[in-house]
């Protein structure tokens, strides 16, 4: 059917891994998300590329993430440690 309405059938995989406090508010240490699509016409799947970001931490939700002193560090300050 999808050769004949010349189609393909098209999954999508998605995920992500986040690193959070046990509250909200207990500071953030990155978020890392991906997609990959694969396709198919009827013979073999085939994958793309993946697709990935990464969301690094403030130096502020680092800190308090960790439980360190976080006064005088501002939220927009990116956190150079974090590798991706």
């Amino acid at each position: 059917m999808l050769a004949r309405e010349e189609l393909v059938a098209i999954w999508a995989v998605a995920g992500e891994k986040s690193v959070f406090g046990e509250l909200h508010s207990d500071g953030f240490g990155g978020r890392r998300a991906f997609t990959r699509l694969f396709h198919s016409d009827g013979g073999a799947l085939q994958a793309l590329s993946r697709f990935e970001t990464f969301d690094k931490p403030s130096r502020r939700q680092r800190a308090i993430l960790l439980g360190e002193d976080a006064d005088g560090l501002a939220d927009d300050e990116e956190d150079a440690d974090v590798e991706m």
